[in-house]
């Protein structure tokens, strides 16, 4: 049973975390020299899914605490979930991509270090938890789209109660 860590709006909310953790990787896969489309497709995956976490702690800051949108992340954010595996993604990307220092760095360019099969469990994780963070959002809009039929029940009693009809 998946205990629910603590969620809230400020700046240590996983969002923030891994979207400093985010901006890391992008830097050091540019970095990268020598790399085929494995870093393009990295890159390219972990930018996408960092313009989604924009939107979620954005949405996030506005809202409520009890909205719909704070009650998805906070599953977002339960122990092993989408979160901490598309953070654990990140620092695997992360713990291989950090550029040599000090003497270490003579003459070295960092060369691509991860295998085709790696790319493809990376690529795998980081998509099945973008997907999770999406649905995040659309959860937010599912609540507004269930709102409307009520709202346009209690606008037509209004206006018959009020000689409008």
């Amino acid at each position: 049973m998946s205990r629910s860590r603590s969620w809230s709006l400020t700046s240590s909310m996983p969002p923030n975390l891994i979207l400093q953790l985010t901006g890391t990787v992008v830097i050091y896969l540019q970095d990268v020299k020598d790399a085929s489309e494995d870093r393009q497709r990295i890159f390219t995956e972990v930018t996408s899914a960092t313009g989604t976490l924009y939107c979620l702690k954005d949405l996030a800051d506005r809202e409520q605490e009890r909205s719909p949108l704070t009650s998805a992340a906070r599953l977002l954010a339960v122990e092993d979930g989408p979160f901490s595996q598309f953070k654990q993604a990140l620092e695997r990307l992360s713990s291989k991509l950090v550029p040599v220092t000090g003497l270490k760095k003579a003459g070295k360019t960092l060369t691509w270090p991860f295998q085709k099969r790696e790319v493809s469990d990376i690529l795998n994780v980081i998509e099945r938890q973008k997907t999770y963070f999406v649905l995040a959002l659309q959860n937010k809009d599912l609540y507004v789209l269930e709102a409307l039929p009520r709202l346009a029940l209690i606008v037509a009693f209004y206006s018959l109660c009020s000689g409008r009809i």
